[in-house]
């Protein structure tokens, strides 16, 4: 029989605690020097099953459990792909897009009204949802509102949008495919929804992608997927046994298209937003939109649309706010007498209960010291104006007349003269041309000190275009700026984005900025894009001036720039957003047709240059001799178009010539060095380039 020691046994165990504690120390210590973001954000994973914390497993923890263990002696075992270690963490079974919402139609009637209930006492503390658009949705609680009234409109739309989720009578059709369509009004809270949704199932994918579905930007924002999934989708990306090899813009468009799609096709959890889609055909080339979407892989796609049908899809159609909830809403944790809450009952009849105009007014009784019947009463007397509506603006605004009216009280409550209120309404007002995305207040601010003060306010105009334009970083300019900014969120006419400094403003209120700043907003916000636009960072809102000075397809021409305003445009925006476009993402057909726009506006300058030169010929028998100093500027400025339409052309052949098309490209090229041998000279360094451009068009088109 053995003994032990007393003695040794207690020592053994003092040196097995201590041994324990070092290395609880250690860990300590390494954890300490990872950033903090690494180290609360991403190292500790939460598990809901337990209530316990995990350490998160690094790359050599996960190594061994790639494969699986139990594959029998001798054989080789099957490496795990992405999307088994993926679900791994969170546990296997059934598809997770499937199982938890197909599981909520089979609740019964009685779960479902109690769930219903209990959504009335759901806590936004513990669910907070970003209420904003973006490519990649990411979980912020550090960033919350401060306001109160924000807190509880947050909390409101996400309790309505679980309440969709939880008991919307879904067909399983609808999801089928792992491709889901929400339909329904515009501000009835399609995007709250899926931002719910989103939220809610967010372990279950590696990644949400978010597309904003605009007719005119969804080509490019579908390309953009390839800066987050890390992929190459420019013309100079070309691999395998045919690089180097010449291909046609339908091929290289093409194969950007498909590098995404394959990306999106891959065993990996995606989840794929496509936000108020507008169209099923492409705006640009008449393609169909089901081309963009993966049909296989772990990839899960949702829609949001105002239309009907959407690939031949059932669709989940939101339905209207009941009437406790509008009340709740737009009253909010005021208390009102009863009178007051007849009023508001009689605002929510005249606003069809749609959610979005009912946010608005929970927003203003928040912000203001206002009741209802006084803005019921400032609603009716506001005048609806005698505008043209299109089709767009007809089932939004023109149906809602209450919501027009609405809009019209929001802006009257910043008419004043001068100060941070006006420069907040004319921000408003050009806004509405904008692209439909996030803006930086500061671009939106020099926007905004283009468009023509009140007549009564010229000194204070003045002394905000020099502010801005002339010290830009100046105190006072930058109080006004962010007082201004603050004041769009207060008043309901935009939100606030996960940027700092950045806001969105909403579709109908961008619908009614445009009805109601004009023109004069429009050349502002080109202005704007002029002077301060950065194809890194606004190249969605430099597509939107382009829109606005150039007109594509059937569209005319909203916004005519003066001469040397123009030549600004072309060289500060243009050139740059159509070689990037080019080379970047593939776009290869727009940036020829952005080109070929701008050269013939350059031609109908060339027209009226030429018309004038003739009225002058008429007037006097020497056109330099004359005493009229604005001649002279003309001639100038006849040279600077001049050249500058060479410069387009050469830049045309030249992404022409990667494209192969070699005989159109060699024809424009010959235009451009006739044009520069007679301004520059033959020797001159633009006309030797354009004759190398030429020559390399000549050698591939001899090969061919």
């Amino acid at each position: 029989m053995l003994f032990v020691s007393t003695e040794e046994t207690e020592a053994e165990r003092d040196a097995e605690i201590e041994g324990m504690r070092e290395q609880s120390r250690s860990y300590t210590r390494s954890v300490d020097r990872l950033p903090k973001s690494s180290r609360y954000l991403g190292s500790l994973r939460h598990s809901s099953r337990d209530g316990f914390v995990y350490r998160r497993k690094s790359d050599a923890d996960r190594w061994p459990s790639q494969f699986d263990d139990e594959a029998p002696e001798g054989f080789s075992v099957r490496r795990k792909s992405d999307a088994d270690r993926w679900r791994g963490t969170h546990g296997y079974g059934e598809d997770p897009f499937l199982s938890e919402l197909v599981t909520e139609v089979s609740l019964s009637g009685t779960r479902k009204q109690k769930e219903r209930e209990s959504l009335h006492s759901w806590d936004a503390s513990t669910a907070e949802v970003e209420l904003s658009r973006g490519p990649s949705l990411q979980r912020s609680r550090s960033n919350r509102r401060s306001s109160r009234h924000f807190q509880r409109t947050a909390r409101h739309h996400q309790a309505r949008a679980l309440r969709e989720v939880q008991s919307a009578d879904m067909d399983p059709l609808v999801l089928e495919g792992g491709i889901a369509c929400v339909t329904g009004a515009s501000g009835i809270g399609k995007t709250e929804m899926v931002l719910e949704y989103a939220h809610r199932f967010s372990q279950w994918y590696r990644m949400v992608l978010w597309v904003g579905g605009e007719a005119r930007y969804l080509r490019q924002n579908y390309l953009n997927l390839s800066l987050f999934l890390g992929l190459d989708v420019g013309t100079e990306s070309q691999i395998g046994p045919e690089q180097g090899r010449i291909r046609t813009f339908d091929e290289q468009e093409m194969e950007a298209f498909q590098r995404v799609k394959r990306e999106l096709q891959r065993d990996v959890p995606y989840l794929l937003v496509i936000d108020n889609l507008e169209s099923e055909r492409d705006w640009w080339d008449g393609r169909e939109i089901s081309e963009l979407i993966p049909r296989t892989g772990a990839t899960h796609v949702i829609f949001t649309t105002r239309l009907p049908k959407v690939m031949k899809l059932d669709s989940l159609d939101l339905s209207y706010l009941s009437g406790m909830e509008a009340l709740s809403l737009m009253k909010g944790k005021r208390e009102f007498a009863s009178q007051e809450l007849d009023a508001l009952k009689n605002i929510e009849e005249k606003l069809g209960r749609l959610p979005y105009g009912l946010a608005v007014i929970g927003t203003l009784l928040a912000e203001l010291p206002i009741l209802p019947s006084e803005l019921l009463e400032k609603m009716e007397k506001s005048l609806i104006r005698e505008w043209t509506w299109g089709a767009r603006e007809e089932a939004t605004l023109k149906h809602n007349p209450y919501l027009v009216k609405l809009l019209g009280v929001c802006f009257s409550f910043l008419d004043q003269t001068e100060g941070p209120k006006d420069l907040c309404r004319r921000m408003a007002l050009v806004g509405g041309w904008f692209a439909p995305f996030p803006i930086p207040v500061s671009l939106l601010a020099i926007a905004a000190s283009k468009y023509p003060a009140r007549a009564g306010s010229l000194k204070a105009f003045r002394s905000i275009h020099r502010a801005f334009l002339c010290c830009c970083g100046s105190t006072h300019a930058k109080r006004w700026e962010a007082e201004a900014g603050v004041l769009l969120l207060k008043y309901g006419i935009a939100r606030a984005c996960t940027r700092q400094g950045w806001v969105c403003f909403h579709e109908i209120v961008q619908l009614y900025s445009r009805k109601r700043g004009g023109v004069l907003a429009a050349k502002a916000m080109v202005q704007g894009i002029r002077r301060r636009g950065t194809i890194s960072i606004h190249s969605e809102h430099l597509w939107a001036a382009c829109f606005l000075v150039l007109g594509f397809g059937n569209d005319p021409v909203a916004v005519e720039l003066k001469v040397v305003e123009m030549l600004s445009f072309i060289r500060r925006v243009v050139l740059q957003l159509a070689v990037s476009s080019f080379t970047s993402f593939s776009r290869c057909y727009a940036a020829l047709e952005l080109l070929r726009l701008c050269t013939n506006a350059l031609e109908d300058l060339e027209k009226s240059f030429v018309s004038q030169v003739q009225d002058w010929w008429d007037r006097s028998f020497c056109w330099k001799k004359s005493k009229h100093t604005g001649q002279e500027v003309d001639e100038y400025a006849w040279q600077d178009v001049t050249l500058l339409k060479a410069l387009l052309l050469e830049t045309r052949a030249k992404l022409m010539l990667k494209g192969g098309q070699f005989d159109a490209g060699e024809e424009i090229c010959r235009t451009s060095i006739s044009i520069r041998t007679v301004m520059l000279g033959k020797d001159h360094p633009d006309t030797v380039s354009a004759q190398e451009t030429l020559a390399k068009l000549v050698r591939y088109r001899t090969n061919a």
